[in-house]
């Protein structure tokens, strides 16, 4: 990361931690290099793009503030869906669920990941906004460059510093989970994960929020049962079932952090004569239509249509001139059980 960006990331904190309130006038140029570390320059550079991104302003004569509203120079007239998935149809009926109708004027444009780079100059016109639905980590750079330019962005089911989001609740939807996994199977559980990659973040929100969770509501889990298994889960859950049901202690409730393994080991378990609520139960985030009415099995469902309503009021709230930021929003999963959604 360059200075420039590392400092305005420093600021940007600063001011989202109310460090620097709306309307507070910030330190001068000199005091800020040498707090930081950094040359004046770097320190003007990195004003310049708070400044034009919205967060500040300067009063000629007084200084530069901390700004009191989003600032936009140029209303919101596109928004740009990165990567659109189940969010498509959220974002349809958004303004329905919400009551009111979307006020902003706009040409929603969905293109690909692989696009971004022969588009970007596309996407940091004034007057767009991003919404990024499930970025991964290669693409915080193309983030941050956007930023530069002033670009307002919105992650969806992603929380990267520095930027607005809307993503799941993982110790929310993990305790209700848990709750719901130990009352049917007691407090011997197990866990089946994959390796964290750029392209999984989503397994370090939830192994953060299980591993607390479990010590906090008294679950146990023998060693040999924290099983973290490598390639796809279609090919790897014999491996697993074998881990998990042939040893002399096998463990009544099971959590995967990626329901692909939910159904390919619940076929082999009844091939080794084990049935699902009998004898285990399982815990997963996501939802496979092929599970919805097999007894035993709890599922975590990600709920893109509130995804949708949020993003839906992050650009209201963009053209509205209201402070707009932060804008963070942690949205609880869907529970569903043998046939039975719960709120």
């Amino acid at each position: 990361m360059n200075k420039t960006l590392q400092l305005e990331n420093q600021l940007l904190n600063e001011i989202r931690s109310n460090k620097y309130p709306p309307g507070k006038l910030i330190p001068s140029r000199n005091s800020l290099a040498k707090k930081f570390d950094c040359s004046r320059t770097t320190v003007e550079r990195a004003i310049a793009n708070l400044t034009r991104n919205g967060y500040l302003e300067a009063r000629k004569g007084s200084g530069t503030f901390v700004r009191s509203s989003s600032g936009l120079s140029v209303p919101i007239q596109t928004v740009w869906l990165v990567e659109v998935g189940d969010l498509v149809d959220s974002w349809t009926s958004s303004s329905r669920i919400l009551n009111r109708p979307l006020d902003i004027k706009m040409e929603v444009m969905r293109i690909q990941y692989e696009d971004i780079a022969a588009k970007f100059d596309r996407l940091a016109r004034p007057g767009n906004a991003v919404i990024w639905v499930v970025p991964d980590v290669s693409h915080i750079f193309t983030m941050n460059l956007l930023r530069e330019r002033g670009v307002p962005q919105l992650l969806i089911n992603r929380h990267y510093e520095g930027f607005d989001c809307v993503y799941t609740d993982s110790k929310a939807s993990l305790r209700e989970g848990l709750a719901w996994l130990m009352g049917e199977s007691g407090n011997q559980l197990a866990l089946v994960t994959l390796p964290v990659g750029e392209h999984t973040p989503y397994y370090v929100d939830r192994l953060l929020a299980f591993y607390p969770l479990c010590f906090e509501l008294g679950a146990k889990i023998r060693s040999e049962h924290l099983i973290e298994l490598k390639g796809n889960p279609l090919e790897t859950a014999s491996e697993a079932a074998n881990m998990l049901f042939g040893t002399p202690h096998a463990p009544k409730g099971i959590f995967l952090t990626d329901y692909r393994f939910a159904l390919p080991l619940v076929v082999i378990a009844r091939s080794m004569k084990i049935e699902p609520s009998r004898d285990f139960k399982i815990l997963a985030f996501d939802f496979n239509p092929d599970l919805e009415h097999v007894q035993g099995i709890g599922m975590m469902i990600q709920n893109y249509t509130r995804f949708g309503m949020e993003a839906v009021r992050w650009l209201e709230r963009l053209n509205s001139g209201e402070q707009r930021y932060p804008f963070r929003v942690p949205v609880k999963t869907v529970f569903y059980a043998a046939g039975q959604k719960e709120n």
